[in-house]
């Protein structure tokens, strides 16, 4: 979709072609330099309490085909994949 400059570099917007859902995953998740933690987007995500070597993933709207009570919920939060998946 587009991308746009957060505090600690850029996010990536990712629209569903099925459902309409919206995405955003950090720069250094999708290029990986998050993974080590001797790069800075690594050390940020490490003091966060976060596992360097997952890919995380801010829900910024759930489609409309998959809107439920339950996870309407989700929107706005920080996930890892796996955990994403679990709703879906």
């Amino acid at each position: 979709m587009k991308d746009q400059y957060g505090l600690f570099g850029r996010l990536y917007h990712f629209l569903c072609p099925d459902c309409g859902s919206v995405l955003k995953v950090r720069e250094g998740d999708v290029t990986g330099y998050a993974f080590s933690k001797s790069t800075f987007e690594g050390m940020m995500k490490k003091s966060k309490g976060k596992d360097n070597h997952t890919v995380y993933v801010i829900v910024e709207k759930i489609g409309a085909g998959l809107r439920t009570e339950e996870n309407a919920a989700l929107e706005g939060k920080d996930l890892s994949i796996s955990e994403l998946m679990e709703f879906l």
